[in-house]
């Protein structure tokens, strides 16, 4: 109930509507303004404003708190309808296709609750198919990291860079959208990559890389390493919903060092942040 009534919320443009407001709006006004039915409405803010999405002030007249705020940044509403439209049937797909697989691991791409809810081919070329989920995820992703550490702000790129031969590739950014093939630089970067894959897949990645690399080159992966205990519940979150959608997963430190031995890899160091940087050579 409550993401969906969240979305009718951005539909009906509530949550602009209060943003903008100088004072408290009441219902009516709302109504007025939205074109729904003041009884419904009513109903709506209400259930709104006690989950702490808006405020009440008096009877039915509301006002905008920082979640209110929140809710009306277009990206933010673009990640609501990520979540809604193309995360929550997957994801009550999840406990009827756990039951009809006996509650193995999910590990392939093309066999996981995704598929179930939609009967589609993967997620990532299904959702090319349809232009509006591929454009609500991008502008949700772009402010979903901003505001963060960027991996250069904790790994020191400068130290590392020095010395480089002026002929030498310095940096490439694997993933970032751009086709070209480069042999022998210094730094090949993932950055959410490697999440979005089950082992076998990363490993297959990892050492193309591999193939490309020169006796100083090294892999940075920006990632997340979940902890042993303790996990906040919006990491393991991420982590069931990179299951349930990509039969991928977050990993601990000791699944790190197990992906990368099988990729023939070690990690030199942890760079702990807000986004996590393993160092591989």
């Amino acid at each position: 109930m409550q993401p969906a009534i969240a979305l009718v919320g951005i539909d009906l443009k509530l949550f602009n509507l209060l943003s903008e407001g100088k004072e408290p709006l009441t219902v009516d006004y709302l109504a007025e303004n939205t074109g729904a039915a003041p009884c419904l409405l009513g109903r709506i803010l209400r259930y709104l404003s006690s989950m702490g999405f808006i405020k009440e002030t008096t009877k039915d007249t509301f006002t905008a708190n920082n979640i209110t705020n929140t809710l009306s940044v277009p990206a933010i509403q673009a990640g609501v309808y990520h979540n809604f439209d193309t995360i929550a049937p997957a994801v009550l797909a999840l406990p009827d296709y756990l039951i009809e697989n006996k509650y193995q691991d999910i590990t392939e791409l093309t066999n996981t609750p995704m598929q179930t809810a939609f009967n589609t081919e993967p997620a990532f070329i299904w959702v090319q198919t349809r232009p509006e989920s591929h454009t609500n995820f991008n502008q949700f992703m772009e402010i979903r990291h901003s505001g963060k550490p960027a991996w250069f702000d904790v790994y020191p790129i400068a130290e590392k860079s020095q010395n480089i031969d002026s002929n030498q590739v310095i940096f490439v950014n694997i993933g970032g959208g751009i086709s070209h093939h480069t042999v022998d630089a210094k730094f090949y970067f993932l950055s959410n990559i490697t999440h979005d894959h089950p082992d076998d897949k990363c490993v297959t990645i990892l050492k193309n890389i591999v193939s490309a690399m020169g006796p100083d080159s090294v892999i940075l992966i920006n990632d997340m390493v979940l902890p042993n205990s303790g996990a906040h519940w919006h990491v393991t979150q991420v982590d069931l919903t990179m299951m349930t959608m990509l039969a991928a997963l977050e990993r601990t430190l000791e699944q790190w060092y197990e992906l990368m031995e099988k990729a023939g890899l070690r990690i030199n160091k942890i760079y702990s942040s807000a986004t996590a940087v393993t160092g591989c050579d």
